[in-house]
């Protein structure tokens, strides 16, 4: 999925389930191999988890920079609706004190649907990122493991 498209999927709220099911396969293969790690498919058998870990760095590669996106889509549009709000108001305050906190809660409410997206790939990040250190982890361990069988 390419910047423009990140883009148009999330313009508006409708499309934010589309942009969901588009990453769903991704979000599969990650799953997949959570199971493998819980099962131990990954720990005992180092070309499996050679695999994992190309694999799982080349899904990181590709979910971080929608994940980045998602991130500055969403503050973007939190922000445009909060100032679009306060002109109104305080415009109709006739001088008045203006008071942000209930503007506060309804800008974050408004951008609800992208904090969901933001914080599902931001979890699958986090989840490839753990998943590469566990994989390197296991490797190593395995190459010294060889090592030490050697002598």
């Amino acid at each position: 999925m390419n910047y423009d498209e990140i883009l148009t999927l999330l313009e508006n709220d409708e499309q934010v389930l589309v942009f969901l099911k588009k990453l769903q396969p991704t979000f599969d293969k990650i799953n997949n191999y959570q199971n493998l790690f819980q099962n131990h498919q990954i720990s005992i058998n180092s070309s499996e988890c050679k695999k994992a870990l190309d694999e799982l760095t080349g899904l990181y590669m590709y979910l971080n920079p929608i994940y980045s996106v998602t991130k500055a889509i969403k503050q973007n549009k939190e922000d445009q609706f909060y100032t679009a709000e306060r002109k109104k108001i305080e415009s109709s305050l006739d001088g008045k004190r203006f008071i942000s906190a209930p503007l506060d809660r309804a800008a974050s409410a408004h951008v609800g649907n992208y904090r969901i997206i933001r914080n599902i790939l931001g979890k699958y990040v986090e989840s490839c990122d753990k998943a590469i250190s566990s994989c390197q982890s296991i490797l190593k361990y395995m190459s010294e493991e060889i090592k030490l069988s050697k002598n």
